[in-house]
C-alpha cells in the first residue's frame, strides 16, 4: 500500500481527484510504452509509433509535474484536448474504425468522466458527436486512411489493443472504486472522531457551572439574592448554582470568639 501511495500520492497530501489524475497519467504512460513496443515488433507504420510515443511523453510529463508540484488543475484541460486531438489523428493512421484506436476512446472516456462528472451530459454528447464526425470523415474520405500492411498485422494490433483496453479499463474502475472507499473511510473516521469530541465537550460543559456577573450579597448576614428576589444562605446558593460541594468547619477566629475556653485548651 505504501508503494502505491509513493507512486500516486499519499492521501494525506493529495486529494482524491489528484490521485486519480496521477494514476491515469501513469497508466496511460505504461500503456503507451506497451503499445509502442508491439508496434515496432509488428512493423506497424512509423507514424503510429510516433503518435503513441507522444501519448507517453505528455502523460509522463503531466504525471511528473503533478507529483512534484502537487498541482494538476491546470494540466487537466490541456492534456484532455491534446489526447482528443491525438486520437483523431491516430484514427486516420490506424485504418479508422477497422483499426485499434477506437478501443482507446473507452480509456479516454473512463478517465474523463471522473473530471466531467458535473457536466457529464455535455461531455458524453461531445464524445458521441466527435466519434460520429470521425466516422463520417472515414466514409467520405476513405483514401485518407492508412491501411495495415497485412491482415495478420491488423488482426494482432486490433486483438492486442482490445485486450489491453479491457485490462486498463478494469484497472481504472477498480482503482477509482478503491480510492473512493479509502476516501470514504477517512471521512467516516474523521466524522466519528468529531462527533466523539463534540460529545465529550458537551459532557464537560454540562459538568462545569461557573458563577459570573454581579451577585447581590448582604453585607451583614452574607445572604445572597437570587434572580427571583429571594434571599438564600450562601451555601444553599452555591449548591444550586455550581458544582461545588460544601463541608462545614470553623476558622480559628470564630473558635476564639465563640468558644474561648476550647481555644484556650487547644493552645
Amino acid at each position: 500500500m505504501n508503494s502505491v501511495f509513493n507512486l500516486i500520492g499519499n492521501p494525506q497530501e493529495y486529494s482524491l481527484e489528484q490521485r486519480i489524475f496521477n494514476s491515469m497519467m501513469l497508466v496511460i504512460s505504461v500503456t503507451g510504452i506497451i503499445v509502442t513496443a508491439y508496434n515496432f515488433a509488428l512493423h506497424i507504420p512509423l507514424v503510429q509509433s510516433i503518435m503513441t510515443s507522444s501519448f507517453v511523453l505528455v502523460a509522463a510529463g503531466s504525471y511528473a509535474f503533478s507529483i512534484k508540484k502537487k498541482k494538476y488543475e491546470k494540466l487537466f484541460l490541456p492534456t484532455t484536448l491534446y489526447f482528443f486531438l491525438l486520437l483523431a489523428i491516430s484514427w486516420f493512421v490506424t485504418y479508422g474504425s477497422q483499426g485499434s484506436v477506437a478501443f482507446y476512446f473507452f480509456i479516454f472516456v473512463t478517465f474523463s468522466v471522473v473530471y466531467f462528472s458535473k457536466k457529464i451530459g455535455i461531455f458524453v454528447l461531445s464524445v458521441i458527436l466527435y466519434v460520429a464526425f470521425l466516422l463520417v470523415c472515414e466514409y467520405l474520405f476513405p483514401d485518407y486512411l492508412i491501411k495495415y500492411d497485412t491482415p495478420f498485422q491488423q488482426f494482432i494490433d486490433v486483438g492486442l489493443s482490445l485486450i489491453l483496453c479491457l485490462v486498463v479499463n478494469i484497472l481504472i474502475i477498480h482503482f477509482i472504486y478503491k480510492e473512493y472507499v479509502l476516501e470514504r473511510d477517512m471521512k467516516d473516521s474523521l466524522l466519528k472522531r468529531a462527533l466523539l469530541d463534540k460529545d465529550q465537550i458537551e459532557k464537560m460543559y454540562k459538568e462545569i457551572k461557573i458563577l459570573k456577573g454581579i451577585i447581590p450579597i448582604c453585607a451583614s448576614c452574607k445572604m445572597i439574592r437570587d434572580a427571583n428576589g429571594k434571599w438564600n444562605p450562601i451555601e444553599e446558593y452555591l449548591d444550586k448554582h455550581s458544582e461545588a460541594k460544601l463541608t462545614h468547619g470553623i476558622c480559628p477566629d470564630c473558635i476564639t470568639r465563640l468558644y474561648p475556653e476550647l481555644n484556650h485548651k487547644m493552645i
